[in-house]
């Protein structure tokens, strides 16, 4: 399994990484908001937020079991950080307050949420991955299990 970068410790110039790959990188379907329609959009990764706050390990390790699949990186970071801190950080944005003045300053919302972004003059989809109530409860992986 390929290991998140923790944005806590480092952050990622995600600009950069999408101005080195070029037209190489990989393609998800998005869904347009309040439309029916999907279109292709290059992926710029996924973001797990608050995995810190699950005890067991195994589903973090379920949620980056598809790491492999894609060339884009990942990250983690704890689950007080808001959108526009994991955007700043990122580098998708100037600064944090950047990102705040642009409308991501708000928490991420509990389960998968792709988001579309510019990067590098480029609209393309970051992944937020947040845990939801559900898979706290301590022995919620063996009942799952059983189900």
């Amino acid at each position: 399994m390929r290991s998140p970068l923790n944005l806590e410790e480092k952050s990622f110039d995600l600009s950069e990484w999408v101005a080195v790959c070029g037209d190489n990188l990989d393609m998800v379907r998005f869904k347009v908001p309040g439309k029916e329609e999907m279109i292709m959009l290059p992926f710029f990764g996924h973001v797990f937020v608050g995995f810190e706050t699950v005890e067991d390990s195994r589903w973090f390790e379920f949620a980056c079991s598809d790491l492999s699949d894609f060339r884009a990186p990942a990250f983690k970071c704890p689950a007080h950080w808001t959108l526009a801190k994991i955007l700043g950080t990122l580098k998708v944005f100037g600064s944090i307050g950047d990102a705040k003045r642009n409308g991501w300053d708000r928490l991420s919302e509990q389960g998968w949420e792709d988001h579309k972004v510019r990067v590098a003059k480029r609209p393309g989809v970051l992944t937020v991955v947040t845990p939801t109530d559900l898979i706290k409860i301590p022995g919620r992986w063996e009942e799952c299990e059983r189900d």
